[in-house]
């Protein structure tokens, strides 16, 4: 298994047990802030499934292809 295979099944993994934050998360709750603090947890948890989503298709920030002499190809 490959690095790519193993961070893809890695994002796929977090994808099926991700909940997301929750506002239970915060203590205590302040009623003129909670609004703002529960977008901004909805915020963040949209941020980490969009990411786990983009790993399970594409596990790399970027790769490199190098060709040697011989034509061969070596992708990292």
């Amino acid at each position: 298994m490959t690095i790519f295979d193993r961070v893809a099944a890695g994002a796929r993994a977090e994808l099926a047990r991700f909940k997301g934050p929750s506002a239970e998360s915060l203590a205590p709750l302040n009623t003129l802030t909670t609004e703002k603090a529960v977008a901004k947890l909805n915020e963040i948890g949209r941020e980490m499934l969009n990411g786990h989503q983009i790993l399970s298709r594409e596990p790399a920030i970027a790769r490199v292809i190098a060709a040697d002499e011989a034509d061969k190809h070596t992708t990292f």
